[in-house]
């Protein structure tokens, strides 16, 4: 069996960045972040002392988002929360429940994102 861990074929064409740019704009317009990266299946926003990492997992296909502070040098890791562990804090009975949205549709991408 092989397993394909790059994002390419028809990716692109399930319109993942259209989908986040849409749905995340509120960053943009509210907040000030900015948009500085975008490819198939990654987006992400910053603003001067936070980080918002969109995802589609180039394997799983899950939906995924990570919040974090931006680190001052740049030269120390990261360390985001992911929206699974910001739920598990806000409400960790309903929190077991949860699971990142599997999504290979145009349509699944929209509602979901």
């Amino acid at each position: 069996m092989v397993l394909k861990t790059e994002a390419g074929g028809n990716r692109a064409s399930l319109g993942f960045v259209e989908a986040v740019m849409s749905a995340f704009k509120f960053l943009v317009e509210e907040f000030s972040f900015t948009c500085v990266r975008q490819d198939v299946t990654f987006v992400r926003f910053e603003s001067n002392c936070a980080f918002v990492n969109v995802y589609h997992g180039r394997v799983s296909f899950e939906l995924n988002v990570e919040i974090g502070e931006l680190t001052a040098s740049g030269g120390l890791p990261e360390n985001p929360f992911s929206i699974g562990e910001i739920f598990h804090l806000v409400n960790p009975k309903e929190a077991t429940n949860y699971h990142p949205y599997q999504v290979h549709t145009v349509e699944s991408v929209k509602k979901f994102v």
